[in-house]
């Protein structure tokens, strides 16, 4: 359990510096930051690893932090998007 907490503890600080950096997120109070960061969850996807498709109807999304993104639309048009 403890362990959990100071990597939860890590992950939560990773997200705050990404939200205090980022142009969309710095404007956020900062309480409201941490209630965002706290409500991440880290997700680890491979190479060439889908992550989702174009049209899905979800409650999410996702903030890359490190690696690179690939996008690719239905059309076949690509994008490579990095942090």
């Amino acid at each position: 359990r403890m362990a959990m907490e100071k990597l939860s503890s890590k992950h939560v600080q990773r997200a705050m510096d990404f939200f205090s950096h980022d142009q969309t997120f710095k404007t956020l109070a900062s309480e409201d930051q941490a209630t965002l960061a706290r409500a991440c969850s880290v997700q680890v996807f491979g190479r060439g690893e889908q992550i989702l498709r174009e049209g899905e109807v979800g409650d999410w999304m996702f903030i890359v932090i490190e690696g690179t993104v690939q996008t690719v639309d239905r059309f076949g048009n690509q994008a490579v998007k990095k942090p």
